[in-house]
């Protein structure tokens, strides 16, 4: 059987594809190739504009359902939102001395993660944990349905909004 490194790689593609390497042998064709290919499947490109997007309709989230959260997963939903805001602030420009943004082109820069998360006070944060409750709670699906629905309530004025919203 072929397959492609990414389904190759992972598991739950694998699973899902009804793969199972237990007693194979797996020859990797191109084999220079795979470095990339694994960097690709464990990274994300984010945008300070998909940063905000997901900060607003997270706090909207925590605000509507804050008193239904149990305590610990209202804490978790507030943790994620400072996480998200961070990051955020990690991805926005820096305002020039007249409070405009700077007019700078894209730039991809690599820092230090532990910089990161100590620059922007992350660093007491545990961010597995985090992990596992976006998995557990399926946070994203909840999310993605909240907005949806939020966007459908508005009706075709607010399906305009976020028409453009999209097409900046």
């Amino acid at each position: 059987m072929a397959l492609p490194y990414p389904s190759l790689l992972n598991s739950a593609t694998r699973q899902a594809l009804g793969v199972r390497l237990g007693g194979s042998v797996v020859l990797i064709d191109e084999a220079h190739n795979l470095i990339d290919t694994i960097n690709e499947m464990h990274s994300v490109t984010l945008s300070a504009r998909h940063l905000s997007e997901c900060s607003a309709q997270l706090a909207q989230y925590e605000e509507r359902y804050s008193g239904r959260l149990k305590p610990s997963n209202r804490t978790m939903v507030r943790r994620l939102l400072f996480v998200v805001r961070a990051l955020r602030k990690a991805l926005t420009p820096p305002r020039t001395a007249n409070g405009a943004a700077a007019a700078a082109a894209a730039v991809e820069r690599m820092v230090h993660v532990n910089a990161l998360l100590s620059v922007y006070d992350l660093d007491n944060i545990n961010l597995l944990e985090l992990k596992h409750f976006c998995e557990k709670s399926l946070i994203a699906n909840k999310l993605q349905g909240f907005a949806e629905k939020s966007q459908r309530a508005a009706g075709p004025a607010g399906l305009a909004a976020g028409a453009g919203a999209h097409a900046r």
